[in-house]
């Protein structure tokens, strides 16, 4: 019986979203009837990372309502949110010298509503902030942008499905597994030379995700 609910409940969400863009959303929204019940699971903050030698910042939880306010639109956001079966969310800042990460995680009751996320999640942060990118990577090109040879287990990302944007200032990227979207932002100057954003923030989604990506010393921020 459980099966035979996910292809309606796909049909329910493919509907929503193009109602989205089709007529005006109302300032007040309804969770979507459809969405499974989800087994258990740990909870968001159970991915956020210990980062050795940084201090948290904050450290912070949202329900749909809070998460919604923090986007351009608000209402349209709050749809999309129930529309894409999410859960809740964890975000935690952390700081060391020059830099700043910034870890948010986000859970969906099915994996197809997290793909829609992802997706929507980093349109919306590229367009506010002018970041550029947002094309899938490919294994290869992770392998040769990471650049540290015999130090990087490319094949520990194979289920991961990664989203990058970038500007002057800061390197993000949007990865998924299963039904949980992660977001790493990486800001200001490593404090360590030679690494670049790009390279810090692949370290923290390695400790999110608990993956072996790295080979030691390579596996710390």
């Amino acid at each position: 019986m459980e099966k035979a609910r996910f292809p309606a409940f796909i049909a329910v969400i493919v509907a929503t979203l193009i109602a989205l863009t089709m007529t005006p959303v109302t300032a007040t929204a309804q969770g979507l009837e459809g969405c499974p019940s989800k087994g258990v699971a740990p909870p968001p903050e159970y991915f956020l990372p210990n980062l050795w030698q940084f201090v948290v910042v904050s450290d912070e939880r949202r329900d749909a309502e809070q998460l919604a306010a923090t986007f351009a639109d608000p209402a349209d956001a709050l749809v999309r949110l129930h529309a894409y079966c999410w859960t809740g969310q964890a975000e935690r800042v952390y700081a060391r010298d020059q830099m700043t990460v910034d870890v948010s995680i986000h859970d969906f009751r099915v994996p197809e509503g997290a793909a829609l996320a992802q997706r929507w999640f980093g349109y919306q942060r590229a367009k506010e902030l002018g970041l550029k990118g947002g094309g899938v990577k490919t294994r290869e090109q992770l392998e040769e942008e990471l650049g540290q040879e015999n130090q990087v287990n490319i094949e520990a990302l194979n289920n991961i499905i990664v989203n990058s944007y970038s500007n002057d200032n800061e390197y993000t990227i949007y990865a998924r597994r299963g039904d949980i979207v992660t977001r790493v932002t990486v800001s200001g100057e490593p404090p360590v030379e030679g690494r670049t954003r790009e390279f810090v923030a692949y370290q923290v989604l390695a400790k999110v995700f608990g993956l072996n990506l790295f080979n030691y010393p390579y596996s710390e921020p």
